[in-house]
């Protein structure tokens, strides 16, 4: 028992242990917080550590949308968890760790909240993260942090922000041209606001609607720098990054609330909707101010110095800290093990 104790915490100290990541496969679909677990998993490669992103499919598909390091994948059943290994996964994987206790891994657990909504979805009635030995969570935003705190109060909240490449600041000022990328998780969303405009806007049948879904970073950052308005249907998320990628491209948005409300959303940030009938009748009036020759001023400094905050740098830092501190508490447990099995 001392020997194998020795031997883990030795396997810590010479950054032997490794760090998994659970993804699930979006078939190269643009989701944020598959983008956020890549690029969180990526720092930790360039800071040295041992990675692995890890999935439950034969046919997993690595998305191609977005840029990052060349991450090593390997399959869940493949995959031999040891007790100084970190396990991320997210609040859709409660049934794969409710397995994983049955079984007996004793790798630390860390769920990576990803979409508020989910935080208790999978949860039997009378469970908490704590029945899976959870002490820790990751969220993207404070106030994901808070629902967490008031949920769970004996799980530690650690913020790590998504970081909005740099390639969506747009310093060149072009004219824009007259066309509303929009991002949506419901397809019937986006159907019903195209409809809705273009029966009560019969005029304005020449400007065009760019559904996002799909569409590789780069080609995003592109498409927005040249947009006049864009446009979110999204309540769900708890980081919508379309938002601040709209905002760093200077360009205006009109968008549903979120549900769970943002630093970077907010009066002077965008025109917040209730109801897709309001973003109608919302994006009719900003278009023809547009068309009359408003509208065109540049996005309020304040809302373009709030969204600089959440940059690649700072996603680094805040990942470093986070997961030096984890490893770092989960050697001391070792050895707090050690020590109690050398006094019996």
């Amino acid at each position: 028992m001392n020997d194998s104790l020795i031997a883990t915490i030795d396997n810590i100290e010479n950054n032997n242990n490794k760090i998994y990541f659970l993804i699930r496969d979006s078939k190269n679909t643009p989701y944020s917080s598959v983008s956020h677990i890549y690029r969180i998993a990526s720092d930790l490669f360039k800071l040295g550590k041992n990675i692995k992103i890890v999935h439950t499919r034969g046919d997993y598909t690595q998305p191609t949308w977005f840029t990052c390091q060349s991450l090593p994948h390997q399959n869940l059943s493949e995959t031999a968890f040891s007790v100084e290994d970190i396990f991320v996964v997210t609040e859709l994987d409660i049934p794969l760790l409710r397995e994983m206790v049955k079984r007996g891994v004793s790798s630390k657990i860390v769920i990576l909240a990803t979409t508020y909504e989910f935080i208790t979805d999978q949860l039997e009635v009378g469970e908490t993260y704590s029945n899976f030995n959870v002490t820790d969570t990751i969220v993207s935003s404070e106030n994901s942090g808070n629902y967490i705190r008031n949920i769970f109060p004996n799980i530690r909240v650690n913020l790590i922000n998504p970081g909005i490449p740099d390639i969506f600041i747009n310093k060149e000022r072009k004219p824009k041209l007259l066309q509303i990328p929009v991002f949506t998780r419901d397809m019937r969303d986006l159907a019903k606001l195209i409809k809705m405009f273009r029966l009560r806007n019969p005029l304005l049948n020449s400007i065009d609607f760019i559904q996002v879904s799909g569409i590789q970073e780069e080609d995003l950052a592109k498409l927005l720098a040249e947009s006049f308005v864009a446009v979110s249907l999204d309540r769900l998320g708890s980081f919508n990054t379309f938002i601040i990628e709209s905002q760093l491209s200077n360009t205006h948005l009109i968008g549903l609330m979120p549900f769970l409300n943002q630093d970077f959303v907010n009066e002077k940030s965008g025109y917040w909707c209730f109801s897709v009938e309001e973003i109608v009748e919302q994006l009719t009036g900003y278009v023809y101010a547009f068309l009359d020759g408003q509208n065109r001023h540049d996005i309020d400094s304040e809302v373009l110095v709030n969204a600089m905050k959440y940059s690649e740098n700072n996603r680094f830092a805040q990942t470093s800290r986070i997961f030096e501190q984890l490893i770092e508490e989960r050697k001391n447990e070792l050895i707090s093990a050690l020590n109690n099995t050398n006094q019996q």
